[in-house]
């Protein structure tokens, strides 16, 4: 139920709105494109340069900050989960968060853009369809292997903010840093959001991302700093991935638009400015 409530939602926005991009044909977007940008993407670090360092050096400082700041878990009954019984826990915001930033988004938004692109050929949606695909699988590496390493205990535990275990994150509960919800949440909402025309709908693509923040937070899942790193690691994932093949903000006056004109009877067209 939740899940068709959230579609529905996310399809009456796209239905006044129209996602753009220049049409690049230099780019095929297909599996050798993938794999070669793969290697680029992740020997990256070893071209970083000063306003690099800045930029990495900024997310892991605001992550020592809302790890200083954020408050110890609440203490729990050996064998319970004590934020079961908070108010919200089961409520709207907190299920749109959680689906949102879940498994299923990543697949549904693909296979719209990407099933629309099989049918009409059109370059624009294969572009978003592919970034998406492409950020959500780097940040999602880059967050898994961090929560193997780092270990840290989810605040249901009980166990406290600054109990870390090396390569606890193979056991459930020792996984929470940082957040693959939010890293996913803002990945999927960047690359909407850098191939949108009007500035409203660019602002528009992150409204899920707080729902996101706060389920993951509220329902004990993870630290406010888990979320923040997780956060930093999906935007600028997807901003490389748009910075690769060119940005709509970047783009000539002459773009595709992608617009969804009702939702039911599902009705798509391109319209070419």
């Amino acid at each position: 139920m939740k899940n068709n409530f959230f579609i529905i939602i996310l399809l009456s926005a796209l239905s006044t709105s129209g996602f753009g991009q220049q049409k690049d044909t230099t780019l095929s977007y297909n599996f050798s494109q993938f794999w070669r940008e793969t290697g680029h993407y992740f020997t990256t670090p070893l071209h970083w340069e000063g306003s690099d360092a800045i930029v990495i050096g900024s997310l892991l400082a605001g992550t020592a900050v809302a790890y200083a700041l954020e408050s110890p878990a609440a203490p729990v009954i050996p064998g319970t989960n004590s934020y079961l019984t908070r108010p919200l826990y089961n409520g709207t915001l907190a299920q749109i968060g959680d689906f949102y930033g879940g498994l299923y988004m990543p697949f549904i938004l693909f296979g719209g853009f990407g099933g629309y692109s099989l049918i009409t050929g059109d370059i624009t949606a294969r572009k978003i369809a592919f970034e998406l695909g492409q950020s959500c699988l780097y940040a999602a590496a880059i967050t898994g292997v961090l929560k193997v390493v780092v270990g840290r205990a989810r605040p249901y535990t009980g166990e406290g903010k600054s109990s870390f275990y090396f390569f606890g994150g193979l056991t459930s509960g020792h996984d929470a840093f940082p957040s693959g919800h939010m890293t996913e949440a803002m990945a999927l909402s960047t690359v909407l959001a850098f191939n949108a025309n009007p500035l409203w709908l660019k602002i528009l693509c992150y409204v899920p991302v707080p729902f996101t923040f706060f389920a993951r937070a509220y329902q004990g899942y993870h630290w406010i700093s888990d979320c923040v790193l997780g956060a930093g690691i999906g935007f600028f994932t997807a901003k490389w991935c748009e910075d690769a093949h060119g940005r709509v903000d970047d783009a000539p006056t002459k773009t595709g638009s992608l617009e969804v004109k009702s939702v039911w009877p599902l009705t798509v067209s391109m319209v070419i400015n």
